[in-house]
């Protein structure tokens, strides 16, 4: 029996440091001064949820103010310098009477003590560890109470700092970091239970899988505890959906201590789990139940796991003495397409279901395979790894280790190391069977100065100790980035030491970008990316509207929502002056998403060259101004975000440049090539269309082409003398198979010289004519809708997309394009109304160069 204790009938209450002991346990009294009788802590008792955090609780009582609202982050920074008691009274059932009792926290974050009726039970330490406490004898039928105390929280440094001074594996971007605020969290985050239980009990499950032609053989090892030795029964049943698939029974002699028993079961017609894209993700159930010598149920357990083998090959053309970097899954080889993903909120313990869900949900619609989880966050929580499953993705879980800048070595001394591989296993144990799971990492960037440590290193190598022993089926990547480099250097390109790389982290330029990735020579990006500003409304609901202009270091309330991320110089210096915030924001919208788009596009060109590309990053913990995301702390996708769904498609056209803008007396140079993640496709035209900003139908050319399964294939070069008098070039790619429209791309080309010229570059973009956009028709359904616009005006609708309102999530197919003069452009509406929902919502329909439309919906 397992009895939850989560809920929000828990009371928390601050006070300074040690002042408790005097009231709490100790009830101290001196002389004729009754010392315990004048202290009432810092607060009073207040309602506390549990899953959840010091910060939200008080939040929710207004002891303070939002913290990811203006400056109010800096008015909570008083809270991680006090002690903080959580208490609850709670009714223990008949049904306990004679089990073996075990209170279990399986979040403590970080230090923490716990008492059950006044019975101290012991100290807990570590984010990502399970605590236990036996409390058979401390604990009664009928009402009891616990009591938790929270020490300080240990001082870490935020994200410039020495990281082998780093003796806590507590979440680092809390302390502050380039996309976030410092807001250092205390709290149960994760679920608080009561097992009541036989003599024996389950401690860990781990489901082991063998392929064949003939079917599957699945291998169920339990490890079971208890302190006499007994002899039981383990029952394992495999479902899969509501279905039964296989069972199987052995008897064990549970000896004092931990034993492992195993079950054999043969799986026929086994259902293979497959990256997003390649096929399907059936998701196998393994329940196990400890039963007693009559029958009687001690315990039981299940977990989920996939059938799926995943293996690193070597590169294409690979350097001697590199890693194999190429993952294959069921025998196939797959380039990894996605982003790093960082904690969902600052107060990652709050439960945050809609927000995971939603999150994934983008990410598989963007086509992404996997998700990078960064060593600067959280071990990811079960929820994650559950919607990862479902979607097909693919996941990279870094240990909680990351650089500081100053210096990046990881801790070494010896204690460490065994906190270290104490965390790494249980963190091993709640995840391991995941299908998804793919990657274990030991931390983010370590290194030696700029060079990756690797897996001699002795932090790195107790990671790789433990996770070969606990999930030899995982790769291990000792760090990211990998190899003799660092980061993604033109200097150094074709040298051979680009393996796994990082950066860059913005945009390089409308020559130097493209030369970068074009020369670019690495195995394995998994670090690039660009800074651009959330939505006008996203900024909006963080800053006060006297604090959203100038977007420049000037401004305060910028640098304190935008970080290292404010990047008006970058955009004034390729737009000219620009005077508004919504112009502000295209601007800087557009400049990330072509960053974002052109490096993933080029290392698609590579395949398997290089097997992946991983974009900083997808989302972020509290609201940016500006910032590498592509999703914004809302959920608002990015125009970024919809650049970079198009870039994963399975099928793809791309186009290879080597500047953004046409000069005024050299023809265009291009290339286009065809990705194809899927079967051969015998039959594909690639088509190439150049118009003017008036839609002017300047050139057309087109190529059949034949791709192989899994490549990319170019489908010709060409040169193009543009007229004069045009001021830019929209580039329209459509990728035809069998008659049927797959894929559409688009690029736009001012036509000028920045080295001749005294206008920036890019200044045409933002200096259209206006036009006309609006509703062409619409077709309404619960779940969104189609809306077709149409351009009404005589010049092309730039970046026209459609946005949500606040209290609506929205993922829009074919949002963020061209539109041509005249045409008409389809979109596909997915809505998500937050709760409670809004009596109506609306969605705005905009463009650089039009007249916002608002519509019902």
């Amino acid at each position: 029996m397992r009895m939850s204790l989560n809920g929000s009938d828990w009371l928390v209450q601050g006070w300074m440091p040690q002042e408790w002991e005097l009231v709490g346990v100790r009830k101290l009294v001196t002389a004729n001064l009754e010392i315990g009788s004048m202290l009432h802590g810092e607060t009073g008792l207040l309602p506390a949820t549990v899953p959840g955090c010091v910060h939200a609780d008080l939040l929710r009582s207004g002891v303070i103010e939002d913290p990811y609202v203006d400056f109010n982050s800096r008015k909570c920074e008083w809270v991680e310098h006090r002690n903080w008691l959580y208490q609850k009274t709670f009714t223990l059932p008949p049904e306990a009477k004679g089990r073996k009792l075990r209170l279990i926290f399986h979040g403590i974050d970080y230090s923490a003590r716990a008492w059950l009726n006044g019975e101290l039970l012991g100290r807990h330490t570590g984010t990502f560890i399970t605590a236990e406490f036996d409390v058979t004898k401390a604990a009664k039928i009928g009402e009891n109470h616990l009591a938790v105390m929270f020490d300080p929280i240990p001082d870490v440094p935020g994200q410039v700092g020495y990281s082998n001074q780093v003796k806590h594996l507590k979440p680092r971007f809390g302390y502050k970091w380039d996309f976030t605020t410092r807001l250092v969290q205390f709290g149960l985050w994760d679920d608080v239970e009561i097992a009541a239980t036989g003599p024996a009990h389950i401690d860990n499950v781990q489901v082991l899988t063998n392929l064949s032609r003939d079917g599957a053989r699945v291998s169920v090892q339990t490890a079971l505890v208890s302190e006499p030795s007994v002899r039981a029964r383990i029952a394992v049943r495999i479902r899969l959906g509501d279905e039964a698939v296989v069972a199987g029974e052995s008897e064990v002699d549970i000896e004092q201590g931990k034993t492992i028993s195993h079950v054999q079961l043969e799986l026929h017609e086994p259902k293979l789990w497959w990256p997003n894209g390649l096929g399907e993700q059936p998701v196998y159930i393994a329940e196990v139940s400890l039963l007693g010598p009559d029958g009687e149920e001690w315990d039981t357990c299940s977990t989920a796991f996939g059938l799926r083998t995943i293996e690193a090959a070597q590169n294409e053309a690979a350097p001697k003495g590199a890693d194999p970097y190429t993952l294959v899954v069921n025998g196939r080889k797959v380039f990894l397409k996605g982003w790093n993903f960082v904690p969902v909120d600052h107060m990652y313990g709050l439960p945050n279901e809609e927000k995971y869900d939603w999150l994934i949900d983008l990410a598989r619609r963007a086509h992404v395979n996997m998700l990078r989880v960064w060593g600067g966050g959280i071990i990811e929580k079960k929820l994650f790894y559950d919607l990862c499953d479902r979607a097909g993705i693919l996941v990279w879980q870094e240990m909680p280790q990351s650089s500081s800048g100053l210096s990046n070595d990881p801790p070494t001394e010896p204690g460490f190391l065994e906190t270290l591989k104490t965390t790494a296993r249980a963190a091993l144990r709640r995840r391991r069977n995941h299908p998804c799971l793919a990657v274990w990492g030991g931390g983010n960037e370590l290194a030696d100065g700029l060079k990756p440590l690797d897996i001699t290193h002795p932090n790195l190598a107790a990671i790789g100790e433990v996770v070969s022993e606990e999930a030899p089926h995982l790769i291990y990547r000792p760090t990211s980035p990998y190899g003799p480099s660092y980061d993604l250097n033109p200097a150094n390109a074709r040298s051979g030491v680009h393996h796994d790389v990082h950066g860059p982290w913005q945009y390089q330029g409308v020559d130097g970008h493209y030369e970068l990735f074009n020369i670019g020579d690495c195995l394995f990006h998994s670090e690039a990316g660009a800074e651009g500003c959330a939505s006008v409304q996203s900024i909006g609901r963080c800053l006060r509207d006297e604090d959203s202009w100038p977007p420049d270091k000037t401004n305060r309330a910028w640098v304190h929502h935008a970080g290292w991320w404010v990047n008006a110089d970058d955009v004034r210096a390729h737009f000219g002056p620009i005077e508004s915030l919504e112009d502000f924001v295209m601007a800087s919208q557009f400049l990330q998403a072509e960053a974002v788009r052109y490096a993933v596009e080029a290392s698609r060109r590579r395949k398997f060259k290089c097997s992946a590309s991983l974009l900083w990053q997808m989302n972020e913990p509290w609201p940016n101004v500006s910032a590498t995301t592509c999703v914004d702390y809302y959920g608002l996708p990015k125009p970024a975000y919809y650049f970079a769904s198009r870039a994963f498609e399975p099928r793809h056209i791309s186009l290879k440049y080597w500047q953004l803008y046409a000069a005024d007396d050299t023809p265009l140079e291009g290339e286009m090539f065809v990705h194809n993640s899927l079967d051969a496709i015998d039959r594909a035209e690639a088509v190439c269309r150049i118009f003017d900003s008036r839609g002017k139908l300047l050139s057309e050319r087109s190529k059949r082409v034949t791709v192989p399964e899994n490549a990319c294939v170019s489908a010709g070069a060409f040169e193009w003398a543009h007229p004069a008098g045009v001021d830019i070039l929209i580039v329209r790619l459509e990728l035809n198979i069998d008659g049927k429209l797959t894929s559409r791309n688009e690029y736009v080309f001012p036509v000028g010289d920045p080295f001749v010229s005294k206008t920036p570059i890019l200044a045409p973009l933002a200096n259209q004519p206006m036009t006309s956009v609006d509703l062409h028709s619409r077709e309404k359904t619960d779940g969104g809708g189609v809306v077709r616009v149409i351009n009404n005006g005589d010049a092309a609708a730039l970046m026209t997309m459609i946005e949500p309102d606040e209290r609506t999530k929205l993922h829009v197919d074919g949002n963020v394009r061209m539109l041509l003069p005249g045409e008409v452009a389809e979109f596909l509406l997915t809505m998500r109304r937050d709760s409670p929902a809004p009596s109506r919502s609306y969605v705005t329909i905009r463009a650089w160069n039009a007249v916002d439309l608002v519509l019902n919906m």
